[in-house]
């Protein structure tokens, strides 16, 4: 999954294929595995709750009913939590010297590797050490509210039609 030069959203993108912007609404993005290409959730039509979900084979992660019962014994249930989410950028302000700026923000890193485990049938027995090494002290608390928080809403890729 290359993110670093990826292209940003469709042809009739109604941010002009813009990634970030001046406005908070315009960086809510979704990563398609398929077609490697950002989306902007608002360039990508209708969305769908979780449980009108219904993932061909190439995103099974994205249900726990569709694992096979040997990946349901490995997959311990907070790498089943984060399994269903998309992968989804954000944005987050910050204030520094006292103007306002936004960044993206993602758990991104946490659910492609729960996805690595997912493939490979197995998670490593220090899984929570491994998804705390990849984030910030400041974002463990945040890691636990992840774990809680009810799934977003998906969108369907614009391109292939897969999940995003």
């Amino acid at each position: 999954m290359n993110q670093v030069h990826a292209p940003i959203c469709v042809g009739e993108c109604q941010f002009d294929n813009r990634y970030m912007s001046d406005r908070e609404e315009t960086v809510h993005v979704r990563w398609c595995d398929s077609c490697n290409h950002w989306i902007h959730e608002q360039c990508a039509g209708q969305a769908i709750v979780r449980n009108d979900v219904a993932p061909c084979s190439k995103q099974s992660y994205l249900m726990v009913n569709t694992m096979d019962q040997q990946s349901k014994d490995v997959m311990p249930s907070g790498v089943q939590v984060i399994l269903g989410w998309p992968i989804c950028r954000k944005t987050r302000d910050f204030s520094l010297d006292e103007e306002s700026y936004w960044h993206p923000y993602s758990a991104e890193r946490l659910v492609t590797m729960a996805r690595e485990w997912y493939w490979a049938h197995g998670v490593p027995e220090d899984w929570q050490q491994r998804l705390v090494a990849n984030i910030t002290e400041d974002q463990e608390q945040e890691l636990r509210i992840f774990l809680s928080t009810p799934y977003p809403l998906y969108y369907r890729c614009p391109r292939c039609s897969l999940y995003i």
